[in-house]
């Protein structure tokens, strides 16, 4: 169930971000990072020679969110068919963003349940982003005549085990070699390299408990280099966690 977006649907009271269940000391971050010289903040003077900032290092304590958002799509004629989805208890915003001219403007949905998107790939290829609350992010690349056309990853997102399993399917006519590998949250070694033929479904468990629920992970097609897509988010389970 989708609805538009509104303050009212997504909006709470900032109570989420307090722990009223539990009394004791103030919990340790897992990976703390030094503590940063005074900025001079409230009087300014900004350096001649500006440069892009960098966030923070380490890790913070992070309460549990009422969303868990997920996202997957396919081609379906000259379309790219979206699946929105979120199994949290709150309905959580999405905001996709069309690089490849599919909308005029960027589409802003509230999801609580599933809906489906579909979008017009009007020049033969796409080329969108999709974003979410606490680092979620889907990337959808490839081209309605590519090798990898009918290539589809559908995530689905385990919270017990704080896993991702992926299930990659080739509805496609021809073979395709796929690589699955982590932007971050993991190791070049993790990478996962298969060989789908046509008709074919392979399942790969991705799991991120070592990273407190993280991931990031591309998946690209040997045959076909405008195909791409990129899963990235957290993984709620209900408990405390740390930030990215």
């Amino acid at each position: 169930m989708s609805q538009p977006s509104g303050a009212r649907t997504v909006a709470g009271d900032l109570t989420s971000a307090f722990d009223f269940t539990s009394s004791g000391p103030r919990p340790a971050p897992a990976r703390p990072a030094g503590v940063p010289a005074f900025s001079g903040r409230w009087r300014p003077a900004p350096p001649a020679d500006q440069s892009m900032p960098v966030q923070e290092e380490g890790t913070r304590p992070a309460r549990p969110l009422p969303y868990q958002p997920n996202a997957w799509g396919r081609v379906a004629g000259g379309n790219l068919k979206l699946t929105l989805a979120n199994t949290g208890s709150a309905s959580v915003h999405m905001a996709l963003y069309p690089y490849a001219g599919e909308f005029a403007l960027p589409v802003h949905v509230d999801v609580h349940g599933s809906t489906t998107l579909d979008v017009p790939v009007q020049k033969g290829s796409y080329n969108l982003t999709l974003t979410g609350p606490n680092g979620f992010r889907r990337e959808f690349a490839g081209a309605l005549s590519g090798a990898a056309s009918g290539v589809v990853v559908e995530p689905e997102i385990e919270a017990r085990q704080r896993s991702l399993r992926l299930t990659v399917t080739n509805t496609g006519g021809v073979k395709a070699d796929i690589r699955i590998a982590p932007l971050a949250y993991g190791d070049p070694g993790d990478e996962r390299s298969f060989t789908l033929k046509p008709g074919r479904s392979k399942h790969v468990t991705w799991h991120c408990e070592d990273h407190e629920g993280w991931y990031d992970l591309r998946v690209t097609c040997e045959q076909d280099p405008s195909y791409g897509r990129r899963l990235m988010g957290h993984i709620e389970n209900g408990r405390p966690s740390v930030t990215g």
